[in-house]
């Protein structure tokens, strides 16, 4: 192996590692209520998606964002249970995260299961979000999972009044719903077809 090839694999190494912490930094923020230490992990130009419901793209769009108001008692709790990175070249990067989340609503508990769908960017210097894309699997109040769990209508968050309509995806009828996983996997298409969408309009029966 010749030094210029270890260099590489180093930088490599080192650039995972960088990424690695930079998705465990934005659960620090998150959970930790610092709007600026959130803002910083993204590019000037970065694009945060919430499932289907709403998108927030741009500095000025991301500066409300990450600066949206919390209830005083509203705690947020983030465990990453894994990633995959993959290199496009020296600067970009996409991963897949795996992660659950309790938090603690004015409506009560809500517990998901989701995956974030990451594009990085080395951006003077350091690895930042330039997109942040959240797909659920799950997300419920604790007391839902035993009867609801097993129905493909998985999210089921609930409205609070004096939230806008628009809050990190409420919807303002608060009908259970399907989310985007598993039904807009791309294996899960190939196998049951694209019907079952998360991006058609809600299932009722």
């Amino acid at each position: 192996m010749s030094g210029v090839d270890l260099e590489a694999r180093i930088r490599r190494l080192e650039d995972r590692e960088e990424i690695s912490e930079l998705v465990y930094r934005y659960t620090l923020a998150v959970d930790g209520w610092d709007p600026e230490a959130k803002l910083a992990l993204f590019t000037k130009d970065a694009r945060f998606e919430y499932d289907d419901y709403s998108s927030t793209e741009g500095e000025e769009a991301m500066h409300k964002w990450a600066h949206r108001p919390r209830e005083k008692d509203e705690i947020m709790i983030h465990s990453i249970d894994g990633q995959l990175i993959e290199f496009q070249d020296e600067d970009h990067a996409t991963g897949v995260v795996s992660a659950h989340s309790e938090r603690c609503t004015p409506n009560g508990p809500i517990f998901t299961s989701l995956r974030y769908y990451d594009k990085y960017r080395r951006d003077d210097g350091r690895w930042r979000f330039v997109e942040r894309s959240i797909r659920f699997w799950y997300a419920m109040a604790p007391s839902d999972l035993s009867a609801s769990f097993c129905d493909p209508l998985r999210i089921r968050i609930g409205v609070d009044p004096r939230r806008s309509a628009s809050y990190q995806g409420y919807r303002p009828t608060g009908e259970p719903r399907r989310g985007s996983l598993p039904y807009d996997l791309e294996s899960h298409r190939r196998v049951h077809g694209s019907g079952g969408s998360s991006k058609s309009e809600p299932v009722r029966g």
